[in-house]
């Protein structure tokens, strides 16, 4: 087996892009009878965590996801509840959260691999397009990569609505993130960093591919029939990015499997994280084990660590938040830029911007500039980054 931080979900961004390894983010009032032995009933006694404040009594969908998923013979511990964390400056944050007090590590939350959207090449051939070509095109169904497959499996579910297998999952899945990719151009080279324009090409390219792909196979079908398996590029991108963003690596004998896991998938990251998830083979089953390090004091973020390696703009740009103060050492500088941005938007919502603000922006940037050279004028400017700094992360930290 990887080690336990390999165990953190990975980005499908990471792989689909051919950039570094990474993994996904994510987001509870409810006791069900068939919990059993799931039941966290230890208490912890030494060196509790700083209990969370509440927004919420949970999502009105949690209670029948948690039902489906035991119905189909997983479990979810009492302890465990999504629900949302107030955070600073009137912000909130959706996770899995410790209803309940956890020490020692054990199984809290079991998914069977039937509740999962994967990887596995059957769920896909079930689909109206690969049913479609199947006969006509099957090496390019065989050449399609794993996340394009689990996105097409995961758009025609969610057309079907209530008379979809994974209702109560879908009942739970938020909009797609809003990402780097997604911002005009001016605002991705204020960010400064390299790395993120370079992220963000490669994405934006890279998908507007796949698509083109899943073009040919609809054009190679009869016109009544491609009207009954044909969807839109935005629709597309929607369940890709979903896909992207909340996929899990399971590791296994041979190639990984790849899953987005309901409810886990709901987890937040933390590089330090007191929960790690794995694949059980003997029951086929993902499991989700608090580690046992720290004595959780309820109300508790559950936390496991997506395996983000790249610095605040790999973070940014795959799932559109920054880790929190004290993660990422060593990248602390990568999106200064970003930064200094929100200084000068005075906090204005980047996703409203338009042609006139952005080039009112940059006259700002560029007067900002022009004044930084002596050392007085240079030392304000190190104090405003600092600050700026904080600015960011009040927009973006999750």
């Amino acid at each position: 087996m990887e080690d336990q931080r390999s165990y953190g979900r990975i980005s499908g961004f990471a792989e689909a892009y051919l950039l570094p390894r990474t993994a996904a983010r994510a987001r509870g009032k409810h006791r069900s009878l068939i919990r059993g032995q799931l039941q966290d009933s230890s208490r912890g006694e030494k060196g509790p965590t700083k209990a969370s404040i509440l927004c919420d009594d949970g999502p009105a969908w949690q209670p029948a996801l948690i039902d489906w998923i035991c119905a189909n013979g997983g479990r979810v511990g009492d302890a465990v509840e999504c629900r949302t964390e107030a955070l600073n400056d009137g912000k909130s944050l959706r996770g899995l959260m410790a209803m309940r007090p956890i020490e020692g590590q054990r199984v809290i939350a079991e998914v069977p691999l039937t509740c999962c959207v994967s990887s596995d090449e059957s769920m896909f051939l079930e689909t109206p397009l690969a049913a479609a070509v199947v006969e006509t095109s099957s090496e390019k169904l065989k050449a399609m990569p794993w996340h394009s497959r689990m996105a097409i499996a995961l758009l025609y579910e969610r057309r079907k609505g209530p008379a979809s297998m994974f209702a109560p999952w879908l009942e739970s899945l938020p909009e797609p993130p809003t990402l780097p990719v997604d911002w005009p151009e001016e605002l991705v080279r204020l960010a400064g960093s390299e790395e993120l324009e370079v992220m963000v090409d490669e994405q934006s390219v890279y998908t507007a591919e796949l698509y083109m792909d899943i073009q040919d196979l609809f054009e190679s079908l009869p016109q009544q029939l491609r009207s009954q398996v044909e969807f839109p590029e935005e629709e597309f991108r929607a369940a890709h990015r979903l896909v992207t963003t909340r996929t899990m690596r399971l590791p296994l004998d041979r190639e990984p499997l790849r899953a987005v896991v309901p409810l886990i998938d709901l987890a937040n990251h933390n590089d330090k994280p007191n929960c790690h998830f794995q694949l059980n083979d003997a029951k086929d089953a993902v499991q989700l084990i608090y580690t046992g390090e720290v004595p959780l004091q309820p109300p508790c973020q559950l936390t496991i660590d997506y395996g983000v390696e790249g610095g605040e703009a790999e973070c940014l740009g795959k799932y559109g938040f920054l880790p929190p103060l004290g993660e990422s050492e060593g990248h602390c500088d990568d999106v200064l830029g970003l930064g200094e941005l929100f200084r000068l938007c005075c906090g204005a919502d980047w996703r409203k911007l338009d042609e006139k603000s952005v080039a009112d922006l940059l006259d700002r940037l560029e007067a900002v500039d022009s004044v930084s050279g002596d050392d007085e004028c240079g030392e304000a400017r190190d104090w405003l980054l600092r600050w700026s700094r904080r600015r960011i992360r009040r927009a973006f930290v999750a």
